[in-house]
């Protein structure tokens, strides 16, 4: 049972990644949300299938061995393979959540260094509450960086690259990613990227978060005005080749590129109800396992500790 919800964990990280080509059809936040609670559902089942075959050998050597009977008793075989896997899972409940919390501080310190200090650049105050940084670099770029205030970097060679109206957009489009907190979502991304490199699978699927949140800050700069879209469009081609931080949200990304221009070109649509169920059973089908599963360990351990305080 333990080994199955490692392979559960493993397939909610690749949920995102398999069922993206129905994903993109809808709307970007929605999609957005649901490729966020997959990976996180995956972490969380990974950690505790780990958390379980380590449990028992953990138990014994605190000293704890009644217990660690229990948990054999009632969990079954949870190491197959011996003392070798009983170790390993030990030291990898250990590492994930460590590793997880490491990451998630060091990119919220990265990105707080990302800040650009008054002195540096011109700074103004936007209607929006976020403060405009111009910046005195030829190479032509936008990111937005959230604190107290909020800023929108741009470049002067990204003001020299657009027309008035495709450098607004620009900014509208960094001022959705601040103000529907996109970088929160850009740390757990990091974060997982880090922890879980080991799979290949979570990156995809972290990638295919990434490009839901650019679409996401599209839709919601240029909203249904095929004039905004086309100029927001025109502004992501001039500048789309550009290199940026993996952590920080950024308007030039490569990835999701030829998706976004093509999301922009017409309103996203969105997926029949039978495409629906499909994107939501994953997690229909985690939520109900997990329900059952922990009822049924649950009352064992209810009846197990009850026995053992009458011996």
């Amino acid at each position: 049972m333990t080994l199955w919800i490692i392979a559960g964990s493993l397939a909610m990280f690749m949920v995102p990644a398999l069922l993206n080509s129905i994903g993109k059809k809808m709307e970007p936040g929605t999609w957005a949300k649901l490729v966020t609670a997959s990976l996180v559902s995956g972490a969380f089942l990974f950690e505790f299938g780990f958390l379980l075959i380590s449990a028992p050998p953990i138990l014994s050597f605190i000293g704890f061995s009644n217990l660690a009977a229990i948990c054999r008793h009632m969990l079954g075989d949870l190491s197959p393979l011996g003392a070798p896997l009983a170790v390993g899972a030990v030291a990898v409940s250990i590492f994930v959540p460590i590793s997880i919390f490491i990451h998630l501080s060091t990119t919220r310190r990265a990105v707080r260094a990302s800040r650009i200090e008054f002195g540096v650049g011109s700074h103004s105050l936007l209607q929006c509450g976020s403060s405009l940084v111009i910046l005195p670099e030829s190479r032509a770029f936008g990111v937005s960086i959230p604190g107290e205030p909020d800023q929108i970097i741009v470049s002067q060679g990204l003001i020299d690259s657009l027309d008035g109206e495709e450098l607004e957009m620009v900014c509208d489009h960094e001022a959705a990613h601040l103000r529907l907190k996109h970088s929160k979502y850009l740390t757990l991304c990091a974060a997982f990227d880090s922890t879980f490199r080991f799979n290949p699978v979570v990156k995809v699927s972290t990638k295919v978060l990434r490009v839901a949140l650019e679409r996401w800050a599209d839709e919601t700069a240029a909203g249904d005005s095929l004039e905004k879209r086309l100029k927001l469009r025109s502004a992501l081609i001039s500048v789309a080749l550009i290199p940026q931080g993996k952590y920080l949200a950024t308007f030039s990304k490569v990835e999701g590129l030829m998706e976004r221009i093509e999301a922009l070109e017409a309103h996203s649509s969105h997926p029949f109800l039978l495409w629906w169920l499909v994107l939501l059973m994953p997690g229909i089908t985690f939520t109900s396992i997990s329900g059952v599963v922990i009822n049924s360990w649950g009352t064992q351990m209810y009846c197990a500790l009850s026995m053992a305080s009458h011996c």
